[in-house]
């Protein structure tokens, strides 16, 4: 991959990122990440996956961003990935040499049966387009056995300046995204692992139906 200003810019930002959470604002990644985005889409290849195991369902383009290494060996990386979340029976996609269409039609779709989860590495999060509400809670330790309460019902807007961006800066969170309208919503995160995340990745059992959307 040729590498734009745009894509040096962010690697440059992952080199300066601070080893440990405690100094972490993964927001402030934001602008530099959307500013790449079009040379990511135009001259990287991505791992492509259609993520089925768990409502909200969501395709997910995810491109890494080498940031040299830890003072303890381990590579600095990025991730840069962006989520469609499909519209419950809104949209009609159509995806080459797939067979994936809308995954909520022909069930019973609703919105009380989103994924609620913590995540295992830091993130931030920008609306592209659409809308979606979240539950949020946080929990009194790590680890998927001790999930909290869900004390925040939020809503995400891209038209909002004010709550289209937020960041996932400590471990303990938890969230559930509810997309709204039934439509379908698009959205860019980006992700790094510090040196002490102590939270962990949700554990799904049928989570085979992760599917790469086509070869690479």
């Amino acid at each position: 991959m040729n590498k734009s200003s745009a894509i040096l810019s962010l690697q440059n930002a992952v080199r300066a990122l601070p080893e440990t959470k405690a100094e972490l604002h993964m927001e402030q990644l934001l602008p530099t990440a959307i500013a790449a985005l079009p040379d990511f889409l135009d001259t990287a290849e991505p791992i492509a996956l259609f993520v089925g195991y768990e409502q909200p369902y969501v395709m997910c383009l995810s491109y890494a961003i080498n940031g040299g290494k830890f003072s303890n060996g381990r590579p600095k990386k990025l991730h840069v990935a962006c989520h469609y979340f499909f519209g419950e029976n809104y949209d009609d996609i159509y995806l080459p040499n797939t067979n994936i269409q809308n995954p909520y039609y022909g069930k019973e779709a609703h919105q009380g049966n989103n994924l609620f989860h913590p995540h295992g590495w830091a993130t931030a999060f920008h609306i592209l387009q659409g809308r979606y509400y979240q539950n949020v809670g946080l929990a009194a330790q790590s680890g998927l056995e001790h999930p909290p309460e869900r004390t925040h019902h939020i809503l995400q807007d891209s038209d909002n300046p004010e709550t289209n961006h937020y960041a996932f800066n400590n471990s303990l969170l938890w969230h559930e995204v509810l997309p709204a309208d039934n439509k379908p919503v698009s959205t860019i995160m980006v992700s790094y692992t510090p040196t002490d995340w102590d939270q962990t990745r949700p554990v799904i059992e049928n989570m085979n139906d992760n599917r790469r959307l086509y070869p690479h």
